[in-house]
């Protein structure tokens, strides 16, 4: 068996990281960090499922989207909330992105039960099965879920290893993902979730270069990196992420795989992946900053309506700030004067007044220091509410 893995000399069942660039242990833990924040983070019920629903949407739509799906994201959030109108020559696409919500909902639920998902033959089989599904066209001589029994070359690029030494070469895979951990060599002392990310790196860079099916390897290997991301306590919004890094990255993407199977170590698409990880995770605290800021900001708006008189006019300016906020928050920029207007209409039809009425209460809330813009946009006046606490007395 030896002489099978002297021929894929790229598949060496090792992982050496003693030689990869400081930068990686420092970016790795952050990741950890930053992991760990999100899941500390406290959110409304509504906001946080919203909050799963994009990413899962952003982790279906990236990779499908490296395969040539072009739906994007938000039409994959419309899949997920039955609501897409897709269909004819889109139809298949549609089929693609729900395989990849089903595994995915699959993954989320067997791991909310305490089950236990092996990486083995039979789980990769299961998933390439799932993914493969339905009416979706897939590559001449292809069987959905079946280990392939034929050669095939990746992008014309990557001659993937032969079919009869593709058993070998999983269950060895499988042997190894298991235990890896204890078998990295590092200078650095790995904790348990650092350990993990590196392992689902390691499994969707192993999957891709054995290439175990006719069809669906790509999807499966990210899908796979996802399951190991989950089960070692991942937040879910950002067990996505690497799909997403690899797909608004794609040319470096497969720029770093060739670059790691031709003789440049494995590292290489280490701290590539790590990196984007960390990149990302930095963006989804950011959007949840946002959102806590913006509950934040609907509590001093009700405080300080709270000490003015209970009017009718006070009450509908309060409405029509929190709309102008919310709308502020989803356009992450300022609004115009005309934007402004058209959210606020359905406060004055629910009270039934007129456009003098808003712009009064538009004037007033610039008056109160509630709004703050000029010709080039308006937005809420959040800066109250972000200052820093004061060094001392």
């Amino acid at each position: 068996m030896r002489s099978i893995l002297e021929k894929y000399p790229w598949i060496s069942y090792n992982i050496d990281l003693t030689r990869i660039h400081y930068s990686f242990w420092f970016e790795l833990g952050q990741c950890v960090s930053k992991c760990d924040h999100i899941k500390q983070i406290p959110l409304l019920p509504k906001i946080r499922e919203e909050l799963h629903l994009i990413y899962l949407a952003k982790g279906a739509a990236a990779t499908t989207a490296i395969e040539g799906n072009t739906l994007g994201e938000e039409k994959a959030l419309d899949i997920i909330r039955g609501k897409s109108d897709v269909g004819g020559s889109e139809s298949y696409q549609k089929t693609e992105i729900e395989n990849i919500l089903k595994a995915c909902n699959e993954i989320a639920e067997a791991l909310g039960k305490k089950e236990d998902i092996r990486i083995d033959v039979e789980t990769l089989c299961k998933f390439n099965k799932i993914i493969l599904s339905g009416d979706i066209p897939i590559a001449e001589g292809a069987v959905p879920g079946e280990i392939r029994g034929h050669s095939v070359v990746v992008g014309n690029v990557y001659k993937a290893p032969d079919a009869q030494d593709v058993p070998f070469l999983l269950d060895q895979f499988c042997e190894w993902i298991a235990k890896l951990g204890d078998e990295i060599k590092t200078e650095s002392p790995v904790g348990h979730q650092a350990i993990a990310i590196i392992r689902a790196i390691a499994a969707h860079l192993y999957l891709i270069w054995i290439h175990p099916f006719g069809d669906g390897n790509g999807r499966l290997a990210r899908l796979i990196e996802f399951t190991i991301l989950l089960k070692s306590g991942v937040p879910s919004i950002a067990a996505h992420l690497l799909s997403n890094h690899y797909n608004s990255t794609r040319s470096l993407y497969y720029q770093n795989l060739k670059r790691a199977k031709l003789g440049d170590p494995a590292s290489t698409f280490f701290q590539y992946a790590v990196k984007g990880f960390q990149e990302n995770l930095k963006a989804v605290i950011t959007a949840i900053i946002d959102q806590i800021i913006f509950i934040s900001w609907q509590q001093y708006v009700y405080e300080r309506f709270r000490e003015m008189p209970p009017t009718d006019p006070v009450r509908r300016q309060r409405d029509v700030l929190i709309e102008i906020s919310q709308k502020y928050f989803d356009k992450k920029g300022r609004l115009s004067f005309d934007e402004i207007k058209q959210v606020a209409a359905p406060v004055y039809v629910k009270h039934g007044k007129t456009s003098k009425s808003f712009t009064r209460d538009f004037r007033a809330l610039l008056k109160d220091d509630l709004l703050d813009g000029n010709d080039s946009g308006f937005m809420p006046k959040i800066s109250p509410i972000l200052q820093r606490l004061p060094f001392s007395k």
